[in-house]
C-alpha cells in the first residue's frame, strides 16, 4: 500500500485523534490542522491534558500545523507544503450547544473553512478526496432509531442547519 497524506482539520478534537491512530495503523500520514482553541475557562479547563492523552504514543508520528480554516490564506498555504491526498474536514465548533453563544463563529467555521479548502483544492491534481464531516444535528428530532441516512433532514438549531448546508455546499 502507499502511503498517502491526509491533513485532518480539528484533527486534535477527540474524532480527529482517533482517526491520526486508526491513518497511522494503516501505513498513512495524518496532518493535523487545528486552531487548537479551548472554549472553557482555562482554570476549569483540561484540554492540555487530553491533548496528551489523545496523542500518547503517536505524538511523534502525527505532523501538527496551527491555523484557522476561515483563513484562506492560511488554508491555501497549508496545502501547498503539505500537498495532501486526503482532506477530512472535521473543524467546527466542539459542542454543538456552543453554537447558541457563539453563531458567528459556528457559522463560519462550518462554511467558509470548507469553501476556503474547497477553492484551494479545486485545482490541485494531488487532492483524491474531500470529505465533510456531518453531524446527527441535521436532522432535528429522529423519526425512528437507528436514524437512516435518507431520513428527513429538519434541524433545529443553527449548528444543524450549518452542517446541512455544508454538506449541500460539499455536493454542489
Amino acid at each position: 500500500m502507499t502511503q498517502k497524506k491526509f491533513l485532518i482539520t480539528g484533527g486534535a478534537g477527540f474524532i480527529g485523534a482517533r482517526v491520526c491512530r486508526q491513518l497511522l495503523e494503516l501505513g498513512h500520514q495524518p496532518i493535523v490542522y487545528d486552531a487548537f482553541v479551548q472554549y472553557i475557562s482555562p482554570f476549569e479547563s483540561f484540554y492540555q491534558k487530553f491533548l496528551e492523552w489523545r496523542f500518547k504514543g503517536i505524538r511523534e508520528q502525527v505532523i501538527f500545523e496551527r491555523g484557522d480554516t476561515r483563513d484562506k490564506y492560511d488554508v491555501h498555504r497549508i496545502i501547498t507544503k503539505h500537498r495532501p491526498n486526503v482532506i477530512i474536514h472535521l473543524a467546527a465548533l466542539p459542542i454543538a450547544d456552543f453554537s447558541f453563544e457563539h453563531p458567528e463563529e459556528t457559522v463560519s467555521s462550518i462554511l467558509l473553512g470548507a469553501l476556503n479548502f474547497l477553492d484551494s483544492i479545486k485545482d490541485q491534481d494531488f487532492v483524491e478526496r474531500f470529505v465533510f464531516a456531518s453531524s446527527s444535528m441535521v436532522y432535528g428530532d429522529f423519526l425512528e432509531v437507528p436514524c437512516p441516512e435518507d431520513h428527513p433532514k429538519k434541524p433545529k438549531d443553527i449548528y444543524g442547519g450549518t452542517k446541512l448546508a455544508g454538506a449541500v455546499l460539499v455536493e454542489t
